[in-house]
């Protein structure tokens, strides 16, 4: 991809996803989420800054600036090809998380990278403001990095290849198919989006109960960002965890969130049992992308869709479990995160509506929790990297875990997510760095991986 094909893309509208991240977004709850990958081997610098700018030239989002018109409106600019924001660190320096998650698209690009390395592995951390991209986006930005970088170090013939993209495409980065089930006109839908609409106002989430839902007086030591916290199962674990899903006719994700809303009612139930609450709600985010997205550079081509269960559903997980596979089936089937979109283009369509309604609701809490399930990471990459046991490999590194953490609205007190790689089901968690202190994270990620492991061995015991 040549700069100039990058600069003919801009000025570039703003979507409707990303003009609702800009309003979502606050000072003291940024759009900001990230990804930490941890590599066998240390990185040569030279090779890793050059890698970085060939990436971010392919990734046009990540070097543009947002600028505002005089009708309120947004479009992006393109802020130049100088260099991404970069840090590099010892493995005992500390990144302050209140200080990184804050990006102002209006003065900086929403990109930024640490690299913290010792004498055997390095740390890279990508962050990146919603509004430029998603968490598939950016996968697809690091599998970019390690390839642009392997193909700097690699000896032999163990080189990657790095993916022809089409920066035209971001264009159609927010056009999506619709498609109206059968037997139903589009009044009708347009009726079933206000009834989810009230639906959503008139069933107020719990959140996950944390001292006072309000900021603790205990010296809460400072978290180093990106504050996660995370556990693997092997291999023989997830393939046993996928065994019992299918038992059930279910999948993996039916289960993670079948005990993640288990999670969540005992935690609330333990911490404070006179006020469990009575609904329970998890944002599942839904990957929207088409195969006019394939070559797509890194950009946002998601919504969100949102499960709600009454605390008393939690009591039964096996029929919670089998409400929750028919509702997903019907928003892979339906792509029904397009009524949230459908929602906010209403809303968006009488003046000065969308803004008010976040200025009002905007604190009141959405969600219970998050839960974003990547899948198998290395299916999110474009490029195509060579693997050594299953572990894919950049030239002299070899990429060991990666984790990654959601965005945080105001009283989502904590937020999940989930992927595979080699073969092996991560899980991690991330908290509110102001309110939840790291032992209650730990704390809330252990009593839902106790959850989770009750599926091993299920199949078997199931007959």
């Amino acid at each position: 991809m040549c700069p100039s094909a990058s600069k003919a893309l801009f000025p570039l509208p703003l979507n409707l996803f990303e003009r609702y991240m800009l309003l979502d977004d606050r000072p003291d709850y940024p759009m900001t989420f990230a990804l930490q990958a941890r590599f066998m081997g240390q990185v040569r610098p030279a090779a890793f800054e050059a890698a970085l700018e060939e990436t971010v030239e392919r990734h046009p989002l990540l070097h543009a600036l947002v600028e505002m018109n005089a009708r309120g409106g947004g479009v992006w600019v393109d802020a130049g090809l100088g260099s991404p924001a970069l840090t590099w660190q010892n493995a005992n320096s500390a990144i302050d998380s209140t200080a990184a998650n804050r990006i102002d698209l209006r003065r900086e690009p929403g990109f930024r990278v640490w690299v913290r390395q010792d004498a055997d592995s390095t740390d890279v951390i990508l962050a990146v403001h919603h509004a430029c991209c998603d968490g598939i986006g950016l996968l697809q930005v690091l599998g970019d990095l390690m390839a642009s970088y392997g193909l700097r170090t690699a000896t032999g013939d163990a080189r990657p290849v790095l993916a022809r993209l089409d920066v035209a495409q971001l264009a159609a980065r927010g056009r999506f198919t619709v498609e109206i089930p059968e037997g139903l006109g589009r009044i009708r839908v347009l009726w079933d989006t206000l009834k989810e609409a009230a639906k959503w106002i008139g069933r107020p989430p719990t959140p996950l109960w944390i001292s006072g839902e309000e900021k603790s007086n205990e010296p809460t030591p400072p978290l180093n960002y990106p504050g996660i916290v995370f556990h693997s199962f092997s291999e023989a674990e997830t393939r046993q965890m996928r065994a019992a899903a299918r038992k059930r006719n279910a999948t993996l994700n039916d289960l993670l969130l079948r005990d993640l809303f288990v999670t969540c009612s005992q935690w609330n139930q333990a911490e404070h049992p006179g006020r469990p609450g009575r609904w329970l709600r998890i944002n599942m985010p839904q990957n929207l992308r088409e195969r006019h997205h394939d070559r797509m550079p890194a950009a946002n081509a998601m919504s969100q869709a949102f499960l709600t269960r009454q605390v008393a559903d939690c009591a039964d997980p096996e029929l919670l479990l089998d409400g929750l596979r028919r509702e997903t089936e019907a928003i892979r089937r339906w792509r029904l995160g397009l009524y949230f979109l459908g929602g906010l283009s209403m809303a968006e369509r009488i003046p000065g509506a969308l803004r008010l309604g976040m200025a009002l609701l905007g604190r009141q809490c959405h969600a219970t929790t998050v839960l974003t399930n990547i899948g198998e990471f290395t299916r999110r990459f474009t490029a195509r990297l060579p693997r050594r046991n299953g572990r894919i490999v950049a030239g002299d590194l070899i990429l060991e875990r990666l984790v990654g953490m959601p965005p945080l609205r105001p009283k989502t007190y904590a937020g999940f997510g989930a992927g595979t790689y080699a073969g092996e089901l991560t899980v991690t968690a991330r908290g509110d760095f102001d309110r939840v202190r790291a032992d209650r994270l730990e704390r809330l990620l252990r009593l839902y991986v106790a959850r989770l492991s009750a599926n091993i061995g299920a199949a078997d015991r199931s007959g």
